[in-house]
């Protein structure tokens, strides 16, 4: 059976059925669907800005499991070939969210929540994202928030044409691994979605620096 067949027959995976037993799932007529300072290409920008200030900010001692290093599990495409010890610019950060976006994503939502999970995750276990682990952290953190805000979410497979070397074992685990780091805490409250929003949205100014 082929990478394709194999990931469809599995696309219903744990973290969706996690994910539909919740009762937090954030209403769609809320005060974060009505914010619209911004547009989507300010948001991912924003966003990018952020991790690449996380990974220049990483320490190497820092905590982290194997799951997220692409040491050990590649995911393959476009910037497969980056030292995995330099940290990436806001431009190919910028450009991997846009070719996830691509694939399923269709609300800036789902990149803020991203990023609140992404900051649970480091707090809650000291884990600090890395030149070596932000793709494969992102790729979890973006499906995660997908499936808690979508009313339909996007399926795993839609990932193999940006990332060729993922199999539905591995998207699998990336998703288990996240929710248990996450401790399952998939609630955000509106003022901190509007926090992130807006700060976010306005860490433009800095990609000059960055890029």
């Amino acid at each position: 059976m082929d990478k394709y067949h194999s990931l469809k027959r599995r696309r219903k995976s744990f973290s969706e059925s996690i994910a539909d037993s919740f009762n937090n799932k954030p209403k769609r007529k809320n005060s974060m669907e009505t914010l619209n300072w911004f547009n989507k290409e300010e948001i991912i920008q924003g966003v990018a800005i952020t991790i690449c200030q996380n990974i220049q900010n990483s320490t190497t001692n820092s905590y982290m499991d194997d799951v997220w290093s692409e040491w050990y599990h590649p995911l393959g495409g476009e910037f497969a070939s980056l030292i995995l010890d330099q940290p990436p610019t806001v431009y190919v950060i910028k450009r991997t969210i846009n070719s996830i976006f691509k694939k399923g994503f269709s609300s800036i939502e789902c990149c803020v929540m991203a990023l609140v999970f992404l900051d649970r995750i480091t707090e809650s276990t000291g884990f600090q994202i890395q030149p070596k682990n932000w793709r494969r952290i992102l790729l979890a953190a973006l499906i995660i928030a997908s499936k808690v805000w979508e009313d339909e979410s996007v399926w795993n497979v839609d990932f193999v044409d940006v990332f060729p070397n993922l199999n539905a074992d591995d998207l699998l685990l990336i998703e288990k691994c996240f929710l248990h780091d996450l401790d399952f805490n998939l609630h955000v409250k509106n003022s901190l979605y509007a926090r992130y929003y807006f700060e976010v949205g306005t860490r433009n100014t800095l990609s000059a620096s960055l890029s």
